[in-house]
């Protein structure tokens, strides 16, 4: 962000389920918004805009970001921009307001509908909960329902993400790939391309956004981004479908990362039960390919080259159960020692 940047206060919301309610940039624009004749003034999310000003101004600010109205979505250079910079927008805003509009008042604010609230499953809002270091929670009426600092074990309960994340004790970039895909896992987008799109700043890389390549493409794309950015190899850590015999190297989605042992979303769409979770795996002895070591088989390495071969690593081959002919990563936790996390059949290079 440049230096330049006065303070300002930034908002996170659901958008409408009719996006054209909301308020655009051009809507903005092209009237002044105190004139009554202002198309934005007739829009439903309208009125959120007023209510985040309100508090802006009573906070002291003069300055606020609200994605709807301050993108120009005409601009495909802009909305790049714009959504590759996302992260460091809400990180150097001195308050997030979170407007939750499923939430009435402040008595169901501090009940059971804040965890069912939908602003827990949308994928955007991953990155505008940890980005900002002050979080605040305001119910439809826009009374107040609490901080992410006051709610912050109630939150890493509904959502997953560790507790030390939100606290601010430990960076992000303390956590496997795997585990902060883990609490991303069955998110949602209104774009399909979005559900990877939306995880840009949580892994601190940037790619060319392409709408119309699909969800898996873009997907696989961000991966590929990741890995060549921290050569992390949890990223191979996966569910596998019991549908399917051919595995691939990546995952085609987020899904995949889930590490809850018993998850009905994921046994209904096929996947299998992880005996390995993203947590358990000590992340440095996974990269350490010196410490593997086996007594009843020499270790080999291979080189695996997925895809376009714009990503490359260098793992260990070890016999295991009499097949030669597949890559085995082992878990260093404790209590699974030596349990196989996943294997992978490779191909011996010339």
């Amino acid at each position: 962000m440049p230096s330049s940047v006065p303070d300002y206060v930034i908002l996170s919301h659901r958008w409408n389920a009719q996006s054209s309610e909301e308020c655009s940039f051009e809507d903005m624009t092209k009237t002044p918004i105190l004139d009554p004749s202002c198309p934005a003034r007739k829009k439903k999310g309208f009125s959120k805009i007023q209510g985040a000003c309100r508090l802006a101004f009573r906070d002291g600010y003069s300055w606020i970001w609200i994605d709807t109205c301050c993108i120009d979505k005409s601009s495909s250079a802009e909305l790049q921009e714009a959504i590759n910079s996302m992260w460091n927008y809400y990180a150097e805003s001195n308050i997030c307001y979170v407007y939750m509009t499923d939430i009435q008042d402040a008595k169901a604010g501090w009940d059971q509908r804040f965890s069912k609230s939908e602003w827990f499953t949308r994928g955007w809002t991953v990155q505008e909960l940890i980005a900002p270091v002050c979080v605040e929670f305001y119910a439809e009426d826009w009374a107040p329902i609490g901080t992410k600092l006051e709610r912050c074990e109630e939150i890493a309960n509904i959502t997953k993400i560790d507790l030390t994340v939100l606290v601010r004790t430990h960076g992000i970039d303390l956590f496997s790939a795997a585990e902060k895909l883990s609490w991303v896992a069955h998110r949602n987008v209104t774009r399909e391309e979005d559900e990877a799109y939306s995880l840009l700043g949580l892994f601190e890389v940037n790619m060319p956004l392409l709408y119309g390549e699909g969800r898996e493409r873009a997907f696989i794309r961000l991966q590929e981004t990741i890995y060549n950015s921290t050569a992390d190899h949890t990223l191979f850590l996966f569910r596998h479908s019991l549908y399917h015999n051919d595995q691939p190297l990546l995952a085609d989605s987020p899904t995949r990362f889930c590490d809850r042992i018993e998850c009905a979303l994921c046994r209904s769409s096929g996947l299998q039960t992880v005996q390995c979770l993203p947590s358990d795996i000590v992340y440095t002895d996974i990269l350490a390919s010196e410490r593997w070591y086996t007594q009843a088989h020499e270790q080999i390495m291979t080189t695996v080259t997925p895809l376009r071969n714009e990503m490359s690593t260098t793992l260990p081959l070890l016999d295991y159960q009499e097949v030669s002919d597949k890559l085995i990563l082992f878990n260093n936790n404790e209590s699974h020692a030596g349990a196989p996390c996943a294997s992978y059949y490779v191909e011996e290079q010339a």
